[in-house]
């Protein structure tokens, strides 16, 4: 079946309308492509106004930009990297504020990450070249803490296997 937008005057696929329950073929009258771009005209010409409804749908739905944010960089990791990296870029002040706040909050864990660093500089502790979990060696390896006491003691495992450790860790504390 098709439908005929009623901005563009295309006649296209019902699956390229989004679903409307209260019209009578359940599809709204532009197409995905026009509502896009005039939900995007919109947002531009009333910024101040756009940042009010998003706050408002925040405090209706607490928690849920976050569930929705963290969804869509587990689904997309190397995008949600490279958005990390403009965002430090462009805004370094900010970065240097989190990390100084997460030192004040973690200082055991920045005492460990220290003399893990020094020791590698030093030579006393080689850097393994493959992920001690998947084996994969052409990724960037990250030393993972089992123990905070013991700051030589690491396991080198790649991003994807050290924040599954993690993630493991946070469930068993639930």
């Amino acid at each position: 079946m098709t439908k005929t937008c009623s901005k563009c005057r295309e006649e296209k696929p019902l699956d390229a309308f989004h679903r409307a329950s209260k019209s009578k073929d359940g599809r709204q009258a532009q197409c995905k492509e026009c509502s896009r771009a005039s939900n995007y005209a919109w947002r531009s010409a009333n910024p101040g106004r756009t940042i009010e409804l998003r706050k408002l749908r925040d405090e209706r739905n607490p928690g849920r930009r976050a569930e929705v944010q963290k969804r869509w960089a587990q689904a997309h990791p190397d995008a949600h990297s490279a958005s990390n990296r403009r965002y430090s870029e462009r805004h370094p002040e900010r970065k240097r504020e989190q990390h100084r706040q997460w030192i004040m909050l973690n200082p055991t864990k920045h005492w460990c990450h220290r003399k893990l660093n020094e020791a590698i500089r030093c030579g006393r502790i080689v850097k393994s070249t493959s992920c001690q979990d998947c084996g994969t060696s052409n990724k960037r390896l990250e030393g993972h803490h089992e123990d905070y006491s013991k700051p030589l003691e690491v396991i080198w495992l790649c991003k994807a296997c050290h924040e599954h450790r993690h993630h493991k860790a946070d469930l068993k504390q639930a």
